[in-house]
């Protein structure tokens, strides 16, 4: 059984003149502009029996409407949108990867209905899309030490490099993680992390949006997917 899981973090294309697709902003429908409103916070821990070592789990709040959001991206003619795009504390995914999301992870994540939008504030097509809000969070206590093996997967952020090695290290908690179709982690809500076999699933129905790192340690414009080691 794999002990080893993958990291989804797309990387976005920030060149202002010749960008093929990255996203440039956000839009509010409801003008709510409130950075970290207090639904957030409201957390439910899951009681895990037997305890994990050096965690603990909790379910996310549902983002409640006058907080839903519409993005806009500068996309070159010609390129499609993927069904996964993950730049942000929720991923855009098209209907076919949320059917494929929910019929393999059934914790209730929130989908919400959504639109892309190009530099013009204009659907960029007619695809149904949703934000996927990942509602499985982790809190993974810091042991100390460094990242081992971080310049053969990605660039950790500074979140990471407290509850990664703590993984690493224990290797019966980094069994039990790997076996989670999806989660966050509750010092870090950028970054989703995927099973092994959320992913086989994922691409075996042909998902686009989830190609691997190259060997560049930051990935590549589009690229999403780093094998946590």
């Amino acid at each position: 059984m794999a002990h080893h899981f993958f990291r989804l973090k797309t990387v976005n294309d920030t060149s202002e003149e010749f960008p093929v697709l990255g996203r440039w902003d956000r839009f509010r429908p409801s003008g709510d502009e409130e950075a970290y409103p207090a639904f957030e916070k409201k957390f439910e821990e899951i009681t895990l029996d037997p305890p994990w070592p050096h965690c603990r789990m909790y379910r996310a709040p549902e983002i409640p409407r006058q907080y839903w959001q519409i993005d806009i991206f500068r996309i070159r003619e010609g390129v499609e949108f993927p069904d996964i795009w993950a730049d942000g504390t929720e991923a855009i995914v098209s209907e076919k990867a949320r059917r494929v999301i929910e019929s393999f992870d059934d914790f209730g994540h929130q989908f919400y209905a959504t639109e892309v939008w190009d530099w013009n504030r204009k659907p960029i097509d007619t695809t149904p899309r949703f934000r996927m809000n990942v509602r499985r969070f982790l809190e993974i206590d810091a042991l100390g030490g460094k990242v081992e093996n971080d310049t053969s997967m990605f660039r950790p952020r500074y979140e990471e490099k407290q509850f990664l090695p703590t993984l690493q290290k224990d290797e019966v908690l980094r069994q039990q993680v790997a076996q989670l179709p999806l989660w966050r982690h509750k010092w870090l809500n950028e970054v989703i992390y995927l099973s092994d076999a959320m992913l086989r699933r994922l691409r075996d129905e042909r998902i686009t949006g989830l190609s691997d790192y190259s060997d560049h340690f930051d990935g590549r414009p589009r690229e999403a997917i780093a094998r946590f080691m």
